[in-house]
């Protein structure tokens, strides 16, 4: 039996299932909301050894897809062995007790139609493929073995070893980790994430120990089943995929591990606020102010920093992009929750910086901190909220299909940071204002909790950064400048946008008077033919426009 709850907006239905028991190893399955327009089923569950699972019938998918995540990544990497969970997640492909060859699975996957691939990041370790939809068992069956028992060839170890490294060698000259490992050098040092996460020979190499034993004993400690998220989608329907994840994946160990908190702030007390000068190999010039901020996982429902970043990084009239545009200081602006783990968050501003915008740096910092004191006197208003919520529940309602792998990649990550009932609407969710909270972030975008970083080929540096060898240098940030950066007054031009008009109340798609088999001629002039067509396969409120202007010249 089920029915369905419609929102206030029509955009989220919840779908309640009754729990399901398949033998002794799966517990109640629970219900998912999803947008009206998704016409695939979902449930999700938990297995007996405590691993999360949610599984997507989709009959008209082309492809089947799953991707199991596990929270642990580089932060969790021991001292002294950087890179060992970069490098665990390398050696689980080469091979398994019941698939010992090493490229077996890849060679399934490829011969089947299909492609893998996985990444270690800070607080994840996420594996993923999609396969031919006829293929999804043998390639689960393959799949599932990575986490009850990988092999660690001893003679692959060192192979493997130089993969890491020549990855990492890879990315030497890529200017977006040189600056992230100049950045590294203002954290804390004694938080994980000033670390290098990648790995190379040198923090891979056998020395005391053996960084195979080093491996095995990170495995058994940290990948178990109550730290992973599943996602399987298949054109089978939602009992089989339960069904074939209860036989696959119920006999990954669950060790019970609990890993400690990061006992340590972002950075050291004292330390902010900084500047950082670094040197790209390409030439670009950009500017960006980070601010460490409290994690915000638990306040999706009232996104505080989305709100401060989309009003931050509007681009119409009085915005901070069209002041700076006008100055021609800058060729673009953006502003992000820069990171979203379940530990720590960051909010940060990117400046584009044109070659004169360059010798404006302090000005262009001086109009960002002058837009966040008008959002904080100005720009806390319902109506504001409510704007934004309905713009991400219009997103939710009629978003777009991605490709499976893409879809399943996504969702396991996200079952860490969501309850698994919302984990589709989840980042679209805007149900609750709460001004108090939108202040406590603003209340951390000061100028004395800010490191601004300049990169440009014509700075002033002083250092090299470790492993990236990036050119840098940081110097505190004078009094003066904080206090100027407090109590400037604010420039004229600068305003918070007005009520946006063109929000649709009406999302209604309705049925075409032409011929919906072809497009038809709806005006004709000596120097104009407007042609329109209606799609009548998706059905959504969304327009394509195509051009095509001819000269006589």
């Amino acid at each position: 039996m089920s029915f369905r709850i419609v929102s206030r907006n029509l955009f989220l239905v919840v779908l309640v299932a009754s729990g399901l028991v398949l033998g002794s190893s799966v517990a109640v399955a629970s219900s998912v909301a999803k947008s009206l327009n998704d016409k695939r089923q979902y449930e999700s569950f938990q297995l007996a050894n405590k691993l999360n699972v949610l599984v997507i019938s989709d009959p008209d998918t082309d492809k089947a897809a799953a991707s199991l995540d596990v929270l642990i990544g580089s932060r969790n990497d021991p001292s002294g062995r950087e890179g060992l969970a970069h490098f665990l997640e390398h050696m689980l492909f080469l091979g398994t007790e019941k698939y010992p060859q090493p490229g077996e699975y890849q060679a399934f996957i490829s011969g089947h139609g299909g492609s893998h691939n996985a990444f270690t990041s800070f607080e994840h370790t996420n594996y993923f493929f999609d396969v031919g939809k006829e293929h999804l068992e043998p390639a689960l069956d393959r799949f599932a073995q990575f986490f009850i028992a990988p092999l660690f060839t001893p003679e692959y170890v060192t192979r493997e070893r130089n993969a890491v490294h020549s990855e990492y060698r890879s990315k030497i000259k890529d200017d977006a980790r040189r600056v992230m490992d100049a950045k590294k050098q203002v954290l804390n040092p004694r938080h994980p994430r000033s670390r290098f996460p990648t790995g190379s020979l040198q923090t891979l190499a056998d020395g005391p120990s053996n960084v195979r034993d080093e491996l095995v004993q990170f495995y058994m400690r940290h990948y178990s089943a109550h730290r992973m998220a599943l996602v399987v989608l298949g054109r089978e329907s939602v009992q089989v995929l339960k069904d074939l994840v209860a036989e696959k994946f119920s006999s990954v160990r669950n060790s019970s591990v609990r890993v400690a908190a990061i006992g340590e702030p972002l950075f050291e007390a004292g330390s902010l606020p900084a500047l950082l000068h670094t040197q790209p190999l390409n030439d670009r010039q950009s500017m960006s102010l980070t601010f460490p901020i409290p994690a915000l996982p638990a306040h999706y429902r009232s996104k505080p920093a989305d709100y401060i970043a989309n009003l931050l990084g509007h681009e119409g009239e009085g915005s901070l992009l069209s002041l700076l545009r006008a100055k021609g200081w800058a060729s673009a602006l953006s502003a992000t929750a820069g990171t979203r783990d379940l530990s720590e968050t960051t909010f940060s501003v990117f400046v584009g910086l044109t070659s004169t915008g360059l010798d404006h740096v302090q000005d262009i910092a001086s109009y960002v901190f002058q837009y966040l004191r008008l959002i904080e006197q100005s720009g806390l208003e319902s109506w504001r909220f409510d704007e934004q919520a309905e713009l991400y529940n219009v997103q939710f309602r009629f978003q777009e299909k991605s490709s499976p792998i893409k879809y399943v990649r996504s969702l396991a990550t996200s079952l860490h940071l969501y309850p698994t009932a919302e984990v589709l609407r989840a980042p679209y969710a805007m149900d609750s204002y709460r001004p108090a909270l939108i202040r406590d972030v603003l209340d951390h975008l000061r100028p004395e909790n800010v490191l601004l970083t300049v990169t440009a080929k014509t700075l002033e540096t002083n250092e090299i950064s470790p492993w990236y060898r990036t050119p840098l240098m940081v110097t505190s940030i004078a009094p003066d400048t904080v206090q100027r950066w407090q109590t400037d007054e604010q420039h004229p031009a600068l305003r918070l946008p007005k009520r946006n008009e063109f929000i649709p109340a009406n999302l209604m798609v309705e049925p075409s008077a032409i011929d919906a088999n072809k497009p038809a001629l709806i005006k004709s002039s000596e120097r104009l033919s407007l042609w329109f067509h209606q799609d009548d396969s998706y059905n959504v409120p969304r327009a394509n426009f195509f051009f095509s202007v001819r000269s006589e010249a």
